[in-house]
């Protein structure tokens, strides 16, 4: 057995030995599928998760419209409201 920049090479005589070797090998090959496949993951989701600053400056704009369009309508309901008790009462 030896060691060489980080893989280790095994030299088998005997066949219980190679499919130990063999066992090991799939074992790595399976390992490093899944290691590949939680980078995916992890990447795809950052990809998908968005600026916090991004949804905070789009929730303060739409939270600005609604209070300028409810505004808006509230003053011309109440000037509805006012010219009709003006009227009524003249």
């Amino acid at each position: 057995m030896q060691n060489k920049g980080g893989i280790i090479v095994v030299y088998a005589t005997c066949d219980s030995l190679q499919r130990q070797c063999e066992y090991y090998e799939r074992q790595m090959a399976s390992y490093k599928k899944a290691l590949e496949q939680q980078k995916n993951e992890a990447r795809t989701e950052k990809e998908r998760s968005s600026n916090p600053w991004k949804m905070l400056l789009i929730a303060f704009i739409v939270g600005v419209a609604t209070g300028t369009v409810l505004t808006i309508i509230t003053r011309k309901i109440w000037q509805k409201v006012r010219n009709s008790c003006t009227a009524s009462v003249s």
